[in-house]
């Protein structure tokens, strides 16, 4: 591998960890707000 194809799959990884972690903050909000709406 290239060093740019190395950069290009560190930034796609990065990007990827990014966006993981986006989508378990939006699962964790829509699980609070239900569980905060039933009280």
């Amino acid at each position: 591998m290239s060093f740019d194809e190395k950069n290009e799959m560190s930034l796609y990884l990065k990007n990827l960890e990014r966006k993981r972690k986006l989508m378990k903050n939006v699962e964790y909000n829509d699980v609070f707000s239900v569980t905060v709406g039933k009280k």
